[in-house]
């Protein structure tokens, strides 16, 4: 399994080595899906970011938190420059009446307008739980963020 991850990781790096950050380099707002709540993502360099998220259920039962490391890519479509795909990993922790904590791996496509300070994403995750609430869930969401 580590073989396999480190080959994705590999992988994403040699396609997303050329890549540009947006305009901002830090990015705040909401997401809504699996579950909703806030969001926040940092550019660290022009190929990589990173994304942290508090969110709950739809239940209200579990609150969750999600730190994710993103490899970025701009080339989606020629005639879009400011559409990006990214791909990562990270991880979540659960907790409430089905806590879990586990890996995840995650793809998306974000969208940064020039001439608004805000984008627009959506984004699909697997996450692989162990605890109360196991086996591999299925996450997905959109949301927009401010960029600042």
């Amino acid at each position: 399994m580590k073989k396999i991850i480190f080959s994705f990781g590999i992988l994403f790096t040699a396609l997303c080595g050329h890549a540009q950050v947006p305009t901002g380099t830090q990015t705040a707002g909401i997401k809504v899906g699996t579950y909703f709540g806030g969001t926040y993502k940092a550019y660290i360099s022009s190929s990589s970011s990173i994304e942290g998220t508090v969110g709950l259920d739809w239940g209200l039962n579990n609150i969750g938190v999600i730190a994710n490391y993103y490899m970025i890519q701009t080339d989606v479509y020629e005639e879009w420059d400011n559409l990006e795909w990214y791909g990562g990993f990270g991880g979540q922790v659960w907790l409430g009446n089905a806590s879990s904590i586990g890996p995840n791996a995650t793809v998306g496509l974000e969208y940064y307008f020039d001439d608004a300070p805000f984008t627009l994403f959506t984004d699909f995750s697997m996450y692989i739980g162990f605890g109360k609430y196991s086996g591999f869930i299925p996450q997905f969401g959109v949301g927009a963020r401010k960029t600042f």
